[in-house]
């Protein structure tokens, strides 16, 4: 029976076991290891800071960790908005500035699904605000290993069932 190991500890196993098969016996190639170790050091889950959740209520804000001094690497962040059946919520981004391309904010209209993404984040230009067609927004903010910026800050508002107009962007 394998031992529970981590994502790096399960790397450094599979590269081992590889090199065993294909030389006949165990290998060590120092820069394999050292960049490892830098992989292991920077790669851990716990160095992930706690972010996402169930939000709830008429309005409120939501940031990147760590706003406004910058986010951490390696985040992995999930909101969900949810508002009464019948409501409809409206999000508008205040502050974004992400590094462009490799740190993403993800907006959904309902569940975080491929069908319901909405808009996809990155760089430094503010979005129009959005109006979702239910009562579900989902954000997923996700970062790379390296460069951070100062982050988001968008501030949802729930809009009253018989509020006017079409879901989606406001023009």
């Amino acid at each position: 029976m394998m031992p529970d190991l981590g994502a790096p500890e399960m790397l450094l196993l599979m590269i081992r076991r590889t090199r065993a098969k294909k030389t006949g016996g165990p290998r060590c190639d120092l820069p394999l290891l050292l960049l490892l170790g830098l992989l292991i050091g920077d790669f851990s889950p716990s160095k992930a800071e706690s972010c996402g959740g169930v939000v709830q209520g008429l309005n409120g804000t939501i940031e990147s960790p760590g706003f406004p001094h910058g986010y951490p690497n390696y985040a992995n962040c999930t909101w969900l908005i949810i508002t009464g059946e019948r409501n409809r919520i409206q999000l508008t981004f205040i502050t974004l500035a992400l590094e462009e391309d490799f740190d993403i904010v993800s907006v959904y209209d309902g569940q975080p699904s491929p069908g319901n993404l909405k808009m996809r984040l990155s760089g430094f230009m503010l979005p129009s605000p959005l109006v979702s067609s239910g009562s579900i927004l989902a954000l997923w903010f996700t970062t790379d290993f390296a460069v951070s910026a100062q982050g988001f800050k968008a501030v949802y508002e729930v809009l009253p069932s018989h509020t006017c107009g079409t879901p989606g962007v406001i023009p």
